[in-house]
């Protein structure tokens, strides 16, 4: 040989092992990418516990079927293989724990150790299994089944259960029955066609009435998953099914009859929509109208309120103008009165005379003037100068002052109030309510700077007691109003009871008591002042608790008093008399003290007759 090469040693069974290390490792790939993902990720998970995995055992040449990796590779398709029931009747149960009849599809589930399953997919499945934790089987229902059950639960329907078509809604494929399994009304709208189309097919020997469904039907197939479109055609069908049923005698009532019987009522409401839009398009007009002519008079009552202000402002100028010469006459003849007063003053006060027996007309009514009643303003003040200067009336005249004299001291004008009031009462010759209040304010400002005295107030009281008593009443106004008491009610007021010997007061009051209540009806003061001897009743619970404490603390003095005198003068059983004689007037000032109302003139008269031992006048 030209040029032959020289012979070499090369290592081929080296060569030969690494080739078929590689085509095994090569087919080992090959086999595990053929494998399905699932099974992959299955047999991943079972050996990632033993730190190594699919792609390292396919280096490796060790193919999924490898004899070794058999016992996983069974639990694998234990878990893959299993034929989980999709579409199974189930009871599951609402948030308040009533339970329902629902479908269901069996899932895996993992227990969380307290009976409570949660469904998984098969992928957490595995996981969980070759992490050593139990895997369950549960129901977990079905989303189209959830669908209706939602829109069942919206739309008033049965609770207990899931109302479900005709078929089967695992097997659901076309767009129409994926539409029906999720939809409660369509359901509804289903079931109803396939239940009047199974009580029609045995009267349609001729398939007549199948062949109008057969077109029905068509069209709506053609509907895929458009709801309004699928319920419409249903609709069509139940109402060909329906109206074919009734012409062989049987009485049905469908959707459609409801439907159309919706559809007439929205017609109406339509028609009504439209004549309340006439309504108010008709009413907009009339409001347009009235709108107009409300702007024209508002412009007139506009001129007429100016012209009217104009003229009012006019008025306010002149009663301006008057009042100002009003309240300097009003302030000129203040003036007057006070040096009247001063110059007339003598610093008696004697207690006024009892009222009238009657009254002139002009006398009557003078409650409704100015004078009537208590002074507020500078208006009412002005009207009652005016009155005071334009009535002969002495009582009226009296009472006018009086009225301007309280409503002056109210304001804080004390020299002016007490000269009004002073010349309002001097020499009066009868009175009314008006002025005895008068009266009181008088006394009180008077005794302030010494012009008069407690005593003297006191001693005029006392003078006019027994002319009260004389004519205790007068007619007013269609009531009998009873005075008698009213020298006593003064006294009481002035505090003159403290200078009054005790049985001076109970001779008084028993005086009282013993009035009789005139005819004629009372007014409710008078009524309720009769059971108190005709004193106000307030006043007179006050007089009681002070004159029952100054009964006990004298005839309590007088007691001691005589008790050491009788203690060496007289027997025992004398002293025994005088005791029980004490005890009797104690027990009976007492008495006095809680007696009723009623009750009084009886307590008084006692106590002058048990006690008057003991009392020191």
């Amino acid at each position: 040989m030209v040029g032959g090469a020289r012979a070499q040693n090369l290592p081929l069974g080296n060569i030969i092992g690494g080739v078929l290390q590689a085509a095994a490792a090569e087919n080992a790939r090959k086999e595990w990418a053929e494998l399905p993902d699932i099974y992959r990720f299955c047999l991943n998970s079972g050996l990632r516990p033993n730190g190594t995995d699919s792609n390292r055992l396919a280096q490796q040449g060790v193919r999924p079927s490898d004899q070794r990796l058999e016992n996983l590779l069974a639990t694998c398709r234990g878990l893959i293989a299993r034929e989980l029931r999709p579409d199974i009747e189930c009871t599951k149960a609402t948030t308040n724990g009533r339970t329902y009849s629902t479908r269901c599809r069996e899932t895996y589930a993992r227990n969380d150790g307290r009976g409570s399953l949660s469904s998984i997919e098969l992928p957490e499945a595995i996981t969980e299994t070759f992490a050593g934790r139990r895997v369950e089987v549960g129901n977990a229902e079905r989303m189209d089944a959830a669908n209706r059950w939602r829109e069942q639960l919206a739309a008033g329907g049965p609770q207990t259960r899931v109302v479900s078509p005709t078929f089967s809604c695992e097997k659901a494929r076309a767009g129409v029955e994926t539409a029906i399994c999720n939809s409660y009304e369509l359901t509804l709208y289903d079931n109803q066609y396939a239940d009047l189309w199974a009580r029609a097919k045995p009267l349609d020997p001729k398939g007549e009435i199948a062949k109008q469904l057969a077109a029905r039907n068509k069209a709506r197939e053609a509907c895929n998953a458009s709801v309004p479109c699928i319920r419409d055609a249903t609709e069509q069908g139940i109402a060909i099914v329906g109206t074919f049923l009734r012409t062989k005698g049987v009485t049905v009532v469908t959707f459609a009859d409801e439907a159309a019987a919706r559809r007439q009522r929205e017609v109406d409401e339509q028609a009504r929509r439209e004549e309340a839009a006439r309504q108010r398009a008709e009413q907009a007009r009339l409001d347009a109208e009235a709108a107009r002519e409300a702007a024209r008079l508002r412009a007139e009552q506009a001129k007429a309120e100016a012209e009217a202000a104009r003229e009012a402002a006019l008025r306010r100028q002149e009663e301006a103008r008057t009042r100002e010469a009003d309240t300097a006459e009003f302030n000129a003849f203040l003036r007057e009165e006070v040096a009247a007063w001063r110059a007339a003053k003598t610093g008696d006060f004697p207690f006024l005379p009892p009222h009238k027996v009657e009254l002139s007309a002009e006398e009557a009514k003078l409650a409704e003037g100015p004078c009537g009643g208590a002074i507020r303003g500078q208006d009412v003040r002005i009207a009652a100068y005016r009155l005071l200067r334009s009535v002969n009336s002495d009582l009226v005249q009296r009472s006018c002052r009086v009225e301007l004299g309280l409503a002056e001291l109210t304001e804080g004008r004390r020299e002016q109030g007490i000269a009004l009031l002073g010349l309002g009462l001097a020499r009066a010759q009868n009175a009314t309510g008006r002025l005895f209040l008068g009266w009181t304010n008088l006394v009180k400002e008077a005794t302030k700077d010494g012009e008069t005295t407690r005593a003297k107030s006191c001693a005029a009281i006392a003078a006019k007691q027994d002319a009260y008593l004389g004519a205790p009443s007068r007619l007013r106004d269609g009531k009998t109003i009873v005075i008698a008491g009213v020298p006593m009610a003064f006294m009481l007021s002035l505090g003159c009871d403290a200078d009054t010997p005790p049985v001076t007061l109970l001779g008084q009051q028993t005086k009282l008591c013993a009035l009789p209540a005139p005819a004629g009806p009372l007014d409710a003061l008078a009524e309720q002042s009769s059971k108190t001897c005709w004193i106000v009743p307030a006043a007179h619970a006050d007089f009681r608790a002070r004159l029952a404490a100054r009964l006990t603390k004298e005839t309590g003095e007088t007691f001691e008093e005589q008790r050491l005198a009788k203690a060496v003068s007289v027997s025992s059983a004398e002293r025994r008399a005088f005791g029980d004689a004490y005890e009797a007037c104690f027990d009976q000032i007492k008495a006095y003290g809680s007696a009723a109302p009623g009750d009084l003139a009886t307590a008084s008269e006692k106590i002058t007759g048990l006690c008057r031992d003991f009392l020191k006048n």
